[in-house]
């Protein structure tokens, strides 16, 4: 069983559209609801949503220029692909007339950018500048994407380290605790947050996201030497342990860090890599091993 589902008309204004976003590769399953492709109008961006499961078709690329009563794609319960005959019946337009169509929509939009909602989205919530894709005709979430990974790498490559830079391994809500504490104390300088779960550019209580544990080779080659170990202990102790081999091994400095709150007996004695929250307090001749976390309040 197949669907095709074609393009409408989605105002009185319009009946050519550009297609802005496929948000998925031909044959892959889809479910129902799933957004399958984004139009653009004159006015806005429209998202075609799939009416059933299946495995999604498409006959049409990012870019094209469709009309009303164009197939954009079909959605089948079996996974047997395009044979060419259901292509050449489908197609409506040879490719030379889609790419005229796409140039007239050009030369009627007075050279105006045209974003997806996506990319929208992306440059609202990352606190970009519009103006950085202005010589894109259309501008899509991967050309957000695309953007930001250049500018993180541009920056890492650029940057000389010296020996207060820092950078915080981890950036979950014991990294935060850890950003907070180093940012009261001025000791160091946090030049970013690494972390496998978080994409770069993003931030962390102002600090951005600038790679994951596949970066410190990286950064500590181009002169990088502290890091803090942003990982708790609380549920896997064996977790941030692997966490403190690894930047060692590498041939990182885990400096520690205490809170200025926190009370420390002069006879007590603290291994590297340990890290002394608010409210603390150590008494008389106490010794603290390397990686350890003395936790807000604890006696």
């Amino acid at each position: 069983m197949k669907k095709n589902y074609y393009c409408k008309k989605y105002n009185a204004n319009d009946i050519d559209y550009v297609i802005m976003e496929l948000a998925f590769e031909s044959s892959v399953k889809v479910k129902v609801d799933d957004i399958i492709l984004i139009l653009e109008t004159s006015k806005e961006s429209i998202e075609i949503q799939a009416e059933e499961a299946g495995f999604v078709f498409f006959v049409v690329n990012e870019g094209d220029t469709v009309s009303v009563g164009d197939l954009l794609f079909f959605v089948s319960d079996e996974n047997t692909g395009i044979a060419e005959d259901d292509l050449n019946q489908f197609t409506f337009k040879s490719l030379t007339s889609s790419e005229s169509k796409k140039e007239e929509k050009h030369d009627s939009s007075n050279g105006e950018t045209i974003y997806s909602n996506k990319a929208k989205k992306m440059i609202e919530d990352k606190g970009l500048n519009k103006a950085d894709f202005s010589h894109l005709d259309f501008v899509k979430e991967s050309d957000i994407k695309d953007f930001i990974d250049n500018s993180v790498k541009d920056k890492v490559d650029d940057r000389s380290y010296g020996d207060s830079d820092i950078v915080i391994f981890g950036g979950g809500g014991h990294g935060k605790m850890c950003i907070d504490l180093i940012s009261q104390n001025h000791r160091f300088s946090i030049v970013g947050i690494v972390d496998d779960k978080m994409e770069e550019g993003d931030q962390v209580l102002g600090c951005p996201v600038i790679g994951n544990k596949e970066s410190l080779r990286e950064l500590h080659e181009k002169g990088l030497r502290n890091i803090i170990i942003g990982f708790g202990a609380i549920n896997n102790q064996k977790l941030r342990d692997e966490k403190y081999s690894l930047v060692k091994k590498i041939g990182f400095s885990v400096p520690s860090i205490i809170h200025r709150s926190a009370i420390i007996e002069p006879s007590a004695t603290i291994y590297e890599g340990c890290q002394i929250m608010a409210g603390a307090v150590i008494g008389s001749d106490v010794l603290i091993n390397c990686n350890s976390i003395i936790n807000s309040g604890a006696i």
